[in-house]
């Protein structure tokens, strides 16, 4: 019993993706099913949220730090995603990621052919995570120093790599190249702020209780 309490303790979650295939072929699991549940739950709230950032405009939003005008958008789905793909893998938080896209590409009225590939710029980023700690076996509940500087870099990175779709949505709208910098800034900074504040926390104190 001392020898099981040990290994126990000394757990350290790690990015384990849960294989869709694996989920499927035991879907008559009562645990799977719950799990499935939780998940199309959670999407079907968060999914929508992305059209709040375009119908209460929050994109862009001054913030002045030490004199200099920073902007920030507040995205609400990314939360949900980011820990749907860290927890669960790519697909889990992809999925919902491109279908909020679609939504709010949609209530921007734009064109159907640009909305399927404006709607992959957020699964870009997350795919960043994914591919990242799937090669580098770091923890992710960040309980370690190092473990909280490689997610920090992480979510950096993929922040950006995801602003792309930034560029898409001044092109179709026909955006200035002054009034882009509010919406591309917005759009990684925001991102990455929602990372370090929101879902930070979320990831140090909830991935233990998921992993089990």
């Amino acid at each position: 019993m001392p020898a099981r309490s040990s290994v126990i303790r000394s757990h350290k979650p790690v990015y384990s993706p849960v294989s869709v295939r694996r989920v499927v072929a035991r879907r008559s699991d009562v645990g799977v099913r719950r799990l499935v549940a939780v998940w199309a739950i959670l999407a079907t709230v968060f999914v929508p949220l992305g059209m709040a950032t375009r119908l209460l405009e929050w994109t862009g939003l001054p913030l002045a730090v030490g004199g200099t005008e920073l902007f920030v958008t507040v995205y609400l789905p990314l939360v949900f995603c980011l820990c749907a793909t860290l927890w669960l893998g790519y697909l889990w938080g992809a999925i919902p990621a491109y279908l909020s896209t679609v939504c709010v590409a949609l209530l921007g009225g734009m064109p159907p052919t640009w909305i399927a590939v404006f709607a992959f710029a957020n699964p870009l980023g997350l795919a960043v995570v994914s591919l990242t700690y799937r090669a580098v076996p770091m923890r992710t509940d960040l309980r370690s120093f190092t473990a909280v500087v490689f997610y920090v870099l992480v979510v950096f990175v993929a922040a950006l790599v995801g602003s792309a779709g930034s560029f898409v949505w001044g092109y179709t709208n026909e955006v200035g190249f002054r009034d882009l910098l509010p919406v591309w800034q917005g759009w990684w900074l925001g991102g990455f702020l929602q990372a370090l504040l929101i879902n930070g926390p979320l990831l140090f104190f909830l991935t233990p209780v998921v992993d089990r």
